[in-house]
This record gives structure tokens, sequence and C-alpha cells, in this order.
């Protein structure tokens, strides 16, 4: 991971994520997460958007989280494009969260494609389900036609 090598520094970042489940020093993590990041690979970028999520080795910042979860996100990482729609339903009060939240989620459903991947299903599904309960028609319609727009944007 010292020499930059991108699978390395994915697998590092990824450790990020999980707490106690490595011996290396968070602090070293974060770097590691900052270099495959700065290399425009997505493990990075969710694992800062994880890290300022929670305030893990940096400040807590939900804006930060926000910017590092998309930059992810768009670029087809599945547990990014929940994580930023669950935090976007979070901040519910902001116009158009709940629109990108609904956007990101579909995008979600329609990217798992193993039946492995059962737990993120029911995650997305039922997030989905709670977001229609909070949504009108035309904001519905809105994130439908958001989807579209970030799955064309994709390819």
């Amino acid at each position: 991971a010292r020499q930059n090598h991108e699978h390395s520094l994915s697998s590092m970042s990824r450790m990020m994520t999980y707490p106690g489940m490595t011996a290396i020093k968070p602090d070293h993590l974060i770097k590691m997460c900052a270099r495959a990041s700065n290399l425009g690979l997505p493990e990075g970028n969710y694992c800062l958007g994880h890290a300022h999520q929670y305030g893990s080795e940096v400040e807590k910042s939900l804006d930060k989280a926000l910017f590092f979860y998309r930059k992810a996100a768009q670029k087809g990482h599945l547990e990014a494009q929940i994580a930023l729609a669950l935090l976007l339903y979070e901040q519910k009060e902001h116009e158009g969260s709940l629109v990108e939240a609904y956007a990101w989620a579909l995008m979600v459903q329609n990217n798992i494609d193993s039946e492995d991947k059962d737990e993120l299903r029911n995650r997305v599904e039922n997030l989905l389900g709670l977001l229609r309960t909070e949504m009108g028609d035309d904001e519905l319609q809105a994130a439908k036609e958001k989807a579209a727009q970030l799955k064309e944007a994709r390819q």
C-alpha cells in the first residue's frame, strides 16, 4: 500500500469501516483512505465518508460525509449509495434530500445483481418503503427522473 497499489489501498480503506478488525492504527488507515480517494478509488471515498459521518479519526462533518459518499456512489459503490441515501433521509429537513435519497436507493435496488446481497436488498427495500410514505407523487416522479439521470451519468 505504501506505493499506492490500488488493490492494497482499497483493502486498507475497507478496514476503516470495520473498527476493531485490524491491528493497524486508525490514523494510518485514514491516511490510506485519503490516498485511495486521491487516486479516485471509490472505496477510499466511501471510507472517508464513513469516517466523517461518525467522527472516526477525523472531525465529524455530515457535509463532508455526503461529499465523499457521493463521490463513491457516483462510481457505482453500492454501500456508498445506500449510506448516502440513508444519510440524506436523516437530513430530510433540507430541501431535495428525500428526492435524492430515493434516487440513490433506486440506484442500489437496480444495481444489486446477486442473491448474496440479501441484507443490502432488504435495507434498500425498507428505505424505499419508508421514503414512499413521506413523499408526494411529484417528489416520487422527480426522484425517478433523478435516478435515470444518475444511471445515464454512470454509462
